[in-house]
């Protein structure tokens, strides 16, 4: 696998669900978010797909991506990598990542997802090359998409417990990402 960092950027901006902005009320006027209740929100990123969007709660943030769509990010997750700056304004902490694509060989960590987390690898179709339930529904991404590694946890002997990972396509990452060498 190879490591990649996301590139630093003077701020970028993050709305969290459940308060009121009206960038979060034009995504939703355009489609892009559905609220399902006062605490559940239907997010549709670059990878959702048969018009299922990516499950998010009241308290999670979302970013827009350079398509000028929302992804979203875990509560917890977007606190402990983004600092607050100020009205919708975050810097992010970046920190290196693992990274795996399709022409790659299979890695411990792929097979992982493929053992315990249902990833399916399609080499049949470059749309939907890969497929994995994420974010309360299934998710694809093309066969070009990076496999992003946020964290790969390990147990005292070495073997892997978990992996928290997601899809990123390819021209969002390259635009978003540099890859570099250890």
């Amino acid at each position: 696998m190879r490591r990649a960092i996301k590139n630093e950027s003077k701020f970028i901006k993050a709305y969290e669900l459940g308060k009121e902005y009206a960038e979060i009320q034009r995504l939703i006027n355009e489609g892009k978010i559905k609220k399902i209740s006062e605490e559940v929100y239907e997010i549709f990123s670059q990878e959702a797909v048969n018009g299922k969007g990516q499950i998010a709660h009241k308290g999670d943030f979302i970013k827009i991506d350079t398509t000028d769509l929302p992804y979203p990010n875990d509560r917890t997750f977007f606190l402990a990598n983004h600092k607050y700056l100020q009205n919708d304004e975050y810097k992010q902490i970046s920190h290196p990542v693992y990274i795996w694509q399709a022409y790659e060989d299979i890695c411990l960590e792929v097979e992982f997802l493929i053992k315990n987390k249902h990833l399916v690898i399609d080499r049949e179709s470059n749309e939907k090359y890969y497929t994995v339930p994420l974010w309360g529904t299934v998710l694809s991404a093309a066969r070009d998409a990076y496999l992003i590694f946020y964290s790969i946890k390990k147990d005292s002997n070495g073997s892997i417990v978990d992996i928290d990972f997601n899809f990123i396509e390819c021209k969002e990452f390259e635009k978003t990402y540099t890859i570099f060498d250890d």
